[in-house]
């Protein structure tokens, strides 16, 4: 696991707004989100290119993190 190597995305949410985005990753690489001063929760899920779910962070917090199984493109659901 470690850090995202090339790759920084900012989205701005609402309360129980979701997004989607899609990049490439590398496997081990981890994808992260954070919340600012007004958020307390952020979940993401990572699913492969056929829809299925790879991995995911619903605990409560501010500062999930889900990890590339293998490399590939993959679509993050924030």
């Amino acid at each position: 696991m470690g850090p995202a190597i090339a790759q920084n995305r900012t989205a701005w949410l609402k309360d129980n707004e979701t997004t989607t985005m899609t990049g490439y990753l590398l496997q081990g690489e981890d994808i992260s989100a954070l919340c600012d001063e007004d958020c307390n929760d952020i979940n993401l899920f990572l699913f492969n290119e056929m829809g299925g779910m790879v991995d995911s962070d619903n605990q409560i917090d501010a500062t999930p993190i889900v990890t590339a199984p293998y490399e590939g493109t993959f679509v993050v659901e924030v």
